[in-house]
This record gives C-alpha cells, sequence and structure tokens, in this order.
C-alpha cells in the first residue's frame, strides 16, 4: 500500500479521518506509540489543516504528529509542575492527573529511559517559546518538503535557546606582572637613547622607584624637568663598560678567527700542480675556492655572534650590520653564481677584514685600567 497522497488532490474531512488511521498504524508499527494511543479526528485534523494543510506522506504527516505530541506533553508538564509549585517528582507519570500519551516503551523501559523522554519533551514544549520554535520547526520542514524528526527538532530548539557561554574572568594582573611590564619599557627606552642621539623621557610609566633604580647605572643619567623624567646617556663611559664586559666573551672568538684566517693564507700559499702546468709549483688555488672558504668564515662568524651574550645590545648591532653588508649573498637565488663572480671575492674579503677590525675596536679599552673621565 502507498503511504503518498498527491499534493493536489484535495482531501475532504473523510479522506483525511481515514489517512489518519493509516498514520496511527504506521506509528504503531515502528513502536512510536502504544496501541492504546488514538488519534482523534477532532483533535489532529483541525491541527493538520492549520499546520502542515500541504502533507499528504503518511510518513511525514505521522513524524510531525510524532513530534507535536511530544511538544504538548511538555506542555503538560510544566503546567504540572507549576501546579504543584515546582516541584519535578514524577506524581504526572503516576496518577495522570494530566492526559498524556501513553508511549509503546513507556511501561517496559527503564527510568533512565523514561527521564530522558521527560526531559526532551520539557525541552520541546515547557515553554511558549519553545513550542512555537518547535511548531515552526515542523512547518519549515514540511514546506520544504522533507520529513521531519525529534532529532533534528531537538537540535533547533537548542540552538536558539542556547544558554550563553560563560565568559572566564580576566586574571587579575599581579605585582610581578606590573615590574615585568616596567622592566620591558624601560628596556625599550633605554634600547631607544643609545640608538639615538637625542635624551628621551621615561614617560608617566616610572614612578620615582624605578627611577632610582636607573639611576644605579652608571652610564645612565635621570634629569627632573618641568616636561618629566629625562633619560640621557654618557656614551663614552657607556662604550668602556661594553668594552669591558665583552672582552672575557669576544677575546676567544678574535683568536679563533685570526687563527682561521692564518689557515686560510697558508692554505691560498701552498704549493700546488697547476694541470695547466705540469712543471710549475706556484701557487694556485681557484677564485671560486677562495670565495667559499671566506663565505664559511662569515657563516660562522655569524653563529657565534648569536651564540654570546649580549649585555649592552652592542653585538646586536653588530649583527645587525653584518647581516646587511652580507645581503646581496643571502638574497641571491642561485649561491654557485654568486661565488663565481669576481667581484662578490673582492666584496667578501673586505667584509671579513671590517668585521675583524669591529670585534677588534670592542675589546680594546679606552685605557688599561681606568675608565675615562
Amino acid at each position: 500500500m502507498s503511504t503518498e497522497v498527491t499534493a493536489s488532490v484535495a482531501l475532504n474531512y473523510e479522506d483525511k479521518a481515514r489517512m489518519l488511521l493509516k498514520v496511527r498504524e504506521w506509528l504503531i508499527a515502528i513502536k512510536e506509540i502504544d496501541e492504546r494511543i488514538t488519534l482523534e479526528r477532532e483533535e489532529w485534523i483541525p491541527w493538520w489543516e492549520e499546520q502542515i494543510p500541504i502533507a499528504r506522506d503518511i510518513e511525514t504527516l505521522g513524524a510531525a504528529i510524532r513530534i507535536e505530541m511530544e511538544t504538548r506533553r511538555g506542555e503538560a508538564l510544566a503546567k504540572e509542575s507549576e501546579r504543584r509549585g515546582g516541584d519535578q517528582k514524577s506524581e504526572v507519570a503516576r496518577n495522570q492527573s494530566v492526559a498524556l500519551p501513553h508511549f509503546a516503551n513507556q511501561t517496559d523501559s527503564k527510568a533512565h529511559s523514561e527521564r530522558q523522554k521527560r526531559k526532551e519533551a520539557r525541552e520541546l514544549g515547557s515553554t511558549p517559546e519553545r513550542a512555537v520554535t518547535t511548531r515552526a520547526y515542523i512547518r519549515k520542514t514540511v514546506h520544504e518538503g522533507k520529513k521531519p524528526s525529534m532529532r533534528a527538532a531537538l537540535k533547533e530548539v537548542r540552538n536558539v535557546f542556547r544558554a550563553p557561554t560563560p565568559q572566564p574572568e580576566q586574571p587579575l594582573k599581579s605585582a610581578a606582572y606590573d615590574r615585568d611590564r616596567v622592566r620591558r619599557t624601560m628596556y625599550d627606552r633605554i634600547q631607544e637613547v643609545l640608538a639615538g642621539e637625542q635624551p628621551t623621557d621615561l614617560g608617566s610609566a616610572f614612578h620615582g622607584g624605578y627611577s632610582s633604580s636607573i639611576s644605579l647605572i652608571e652610564w645612565l643619567d635621570v634629569t627632573s624637568t618641568p616636561k618629566g623624567r629625562i633619560l640621557s646617556i654618557d656614551r663614552e663611559f657607556f662604550a668602556y663598560c661594553s668594552r669591558r664586559a665583552l672582552t672575557p666573551a669576544l677575546q676567544p672568538l678574535i683568536e679563533e678567527l685570526t687563527e682561521r684566517r692564518r689557515d686560510f693564507a697558508a692554505f691560498c700559499a701552498e704549493p700546488v700542480c697547476n694541470p695547466n702546468t705540469p712543471n710549475s709549483t706556484m701557487p694556485w688555488v681557484s677564485r671560486e675556492t677562495k670565495t667559499l672558504r671566506q663565505i664559511e668564515i662569515l657563516n660562522w662568524l655569524e653563529t657565534q655572534l648569536s651564540e654570546r651574550p649580549d649585555y649592552y645590545g652592542t653585538l646586536e648591532r653588530l649583527r645587525n650590520q653584518l647581516h646587511e653588508r652580507r645581503k646581496d649573498y643571502w638574497t641571491a637565488k642561485n649561491k654557485n653564481t654568486f661565488i663565481t663572480e669576481i667581484a662578490n671575492l673582492t666584496n667578501i674579503t673586505a667584509e671579513v677584514d671590517w668585521i675583524e677590525g669591529e670585534l677588534v675596536k670592542l675589546v680594546n679599552p679606552l685605557t688599561p685600567d681606568t675608565p675615562p673621565k
């Protein structure tokens, strides 16, 4: 027997009554309702004509009626709870003081299953707003030519009435956090004055205690003016302190650099048999080999400088200058082509000479033992 009637066919009252009987038989067959449930025509035909007048499919109509029954059950549970002053015990199920539908698995299921069904019924119809949302879902689904389902109805209601996600409380900023913030800002201001030539304003973030701490640094000076506290630097004394601090870290590096350059010079001067002139023992090293060996020295230097402690920011500026001078090498798409160009050997040799001279300047104090006056 077909479960679908053409939508264009007009159904009279008796046709709809016969179709309700078929819907009841189908719901009983799939164990959605108990055999004791009757779909009264006086109750369900008006609902059918009002909510889903275009429904002609038995399964679609049966699914819609099933959801509507659960919605009405939720409304009845809410009214019973209100009548009893909010008591949520299962007196409704025991006394049946209100007419509720009996489902096939109500008498033989576990208590947990029944509690779950009551919970879902309340979700669908415990408030007028929820009932309106559920019935709107039924109408929308049927008009789209789809069969409504209990799971989709619950999902629709839950999406509409989802509880707002509680926002996590913002942690209180501790005094340690405030000190760290001030220290970071203080460091940034010191770097600004080191990079520039003009004194800089400490700003309102520094109160007297932090200004006093800054004044303990010998090469820094904090001056109070009507415009605020101004930070200035004794650059000559700063250079002396920087050199004294960097000498233990850079002296071994300079010595190893000198040794590597001495080995490179010996390698270039070593007599090698020239394949073009077998009887000659003149030094012969290709331009590419010289360029590659010096590139290896510069790469090693950049790595070593990044691993050395940098208390005064001097090494960072030196690393940046070296990297900027070598940008042609680092940005070259073809390193082999870069190595074979004759002009690059001259440039790389000049870079090695320059970095060695800069390192020597950093470790040589202005005077042997005493700072400048």
